[in-house]
């Protein structure tokens, strides 16, 4: 076995930086090849890819499509799983919502039932009253009927007076 086997340490390759020097690294730490200040987790997947399969042993290659395969179910039963919680969710939002409908409902009914009812007492104590006011009236009227009979009694018995006494003491 050699060094070759484990990414040994070959010559040291040199690479242009963007500053126009020259930048000097070893294949074996091959991300040391970019030029500073460039930011791996702002490139996309393919160009990754594409420096991992330019640089590294295709073990590795195997490797890294085994776990891109891997983050792709991984992700897929994340998704998955996120999507049954949305539905689960969903039908409780749904169950609830047709208890808050069924709850306004029911106090809906409760209201017009309520209304129902003092509308009810309120026409009792309508009639109520205006029996009352009728019975008044009525007590009013006879008392006024009493009176002018008592007057009109008055009235007869001195006209028979004034009549008994022109009859028995004459006339002028």
């Amino acid at each position: 076995m050699d060094d070759d086997d484990f990414g040994g340490f070959e010559a040291a390759e040199s690479y242009e930086c963007g500053n126009g020097e020259k930048q000097t690294t070893s294949p074996a730490i091959s991300w040391a090849a970019f030029p500073t200040g460039i930011d791996l987790k702002e490139k996309k997947l393919t160009t990754l890819t594409k420096f991992l399969v330019r640089y590294y042993h295709p073990v590795f290659i195997v490797s890294i499509k085994y776990l891109l395969e891997e983050n792709s179910v991984l992700e897929m039963n994340f998704l998955k799983d996120k999507k049954e919680k949305l539905l689960k969710y969903q039908d409780h939002y749904k169950m609830i919502q047709e208890k808050h409908k069924q709850e306004l409902e029911d106090m809906r009914q409760a209201g017009h039932e309520a209304l129902s009812i003092i509308v009810e007492e309120f026409k009792v104590l309508l009639q109520s009253t205006v029996q009352q006011q009728e019975a008044a009236i009525e007590k009013q009227y006879i008392l006024a009927i009493e009176k002018q009979s008592h007057k009109c009694e008055e009235l007869l018995n001195a006209q028979v007076w004034v009549v008994f006494c022109c009859f028995f003491f004459g006339s002028a």
